[in-house]
């Protein structure tokens, strides 16, 4: 009975030992691999960051050329003009004509919108009703517009001069037509010597051979987008 008695015991204590053991192991095991679950996270979220960053460090060229690209861009298009500055915009142009040796007489035209509206004019050659100017402006963008209508006295070479700076003053305008005609013929008669509907500064001297000291009335039909 005392040999069977120590034996049992002997097992008790062996078998508590045993799971004391595997208990400690446990406990001590799942806080450690959790540990190194969560700094394994974290190891690969540093890797993913700076990896991350090395990309944007190696765009930064590319978006520093956008950038400045844009802003060439903007500096090209021009500001949109306060309707409170209209007046300003008007000096502006008288002192540019003078500046380029003419004068001008400004009147308000027709803004974006009455000329969305207005009918197709017939073309004097075909007789249908393909106006340049309007296939323009039905392309061009909404919003709120002042319509000028600049007359220039002075020499042919002086007023293209005068278009081409106001072409590129720092205002958000289009040209949307241009006529030259000699100085003593009135607007409404024949005689135009060179028209557009519009045309760039450069064709204008390219496919005239009007003389650039011959005196002309140039008619500018502008569209100046307003805030």
């Amino acid at each position: 009975m005392k040999i069977s008695s120590l034996i049992r015991c002997l097992y008790v204590r062996t078998g508590v030992t045993v799971v004391a053991t595997v208990s400690l192991i446990v406990l001590a095991a799942f806080p450690l691999q959790r540990k190194i679950s969560l700094e394994s996270e974290e190891i690969q979220k540093d890797y993913a960051k700076t990896e991350n960053d090395q990309k944007r460090i190696l765009e930064l060229p590319v978006l520093r050329s956008k950038y400045q690209k844009i802003s060439n861009e903007s500096d090209k298009t021009g500001t949109i003009l306060p309707e409170s500055q209209v007046v300003e915009l008007i000096k502006n142009l008288e002192e540019t004509a003078r500046e380029t040796g003419g004068e001008i007489v400004v009147s308000q035209g027709m803004d974006l919108a009455a000329r969305k509206k207005a009918a197709p004019t017939p073309d004097a050659a075909t007789g249908q009703k393909t106006s340049g100017d309007n296939r323009i402006v039905d392309q061009m963008a909404e919003g709120k517009t002042l319509g000028l209508s600049v007359i220039f006295s002075g020499r042919y070479s002086d007023a293209v001069n005068f278009l081409h700076k106001v072409e590129t003053m720092p205002y958000f305008l289009d040209v949307l037509s241009i006529d030259f005609r000699p100085a003593d013929t009135g607007a409404g008669e024949r005689g135009s010597l060179f028209s557009a509907n519009p045309t760039p500064v450069t064709s204008v001297g390219s496919t005239s051979t009007v003389p650039t000291t011959t005196s002309v009335k140039a008619t500018f039909e502008l569209i100046v987008y307003l805030q």
